[in-house]
């Protein structure tokens, strides 16, 4: 059986809390392992890249021998910490000061 783990923001998160939004059953999650994946799901709702790589940290430092296949990555824009939301920014203009 191949493993995937998923990090990420509340696109990783099923919704529990009923409409508006899609049922959990129909949520990546629960479709892959319908399909027969082992799926682990570090997902958290209102996070930050940075969170969502401190937890994959965790879990693979605690289950050192787990082989993962594939990882879903629901993240954010890397931009998303630098400045004011009105703001355009460019990669080439900002990647230094979030790098």
């Amino acid at each position: 059986m191949k493993t995937v783990i998923i990090i990420g923001d509340s696109f990783g998160v099923p919704n529990y809390a009923g409409p508006p939004g899609i049922s959990p059953e129909k949520h990546i999650e629960y479709l892959l392992k319908d399909l027969g994946y082992d799926v682990i799901n570090l997902s958290t709702n209102n996070s930050l890249n940075e969170t969502h790589l401190s937890l994959l940290d965790m879990f693979l430092s605690s289950n050192p021998f787990k082989k993962i296949d594939f990882v879903v990555w629901f993240h954010n824009c890397a931009m998303h910490l630098i400045g004011p939301m009105l703001q355009i920014f460019t990669i080439d203009s900002q990647q230094r000061e979030y790098l």
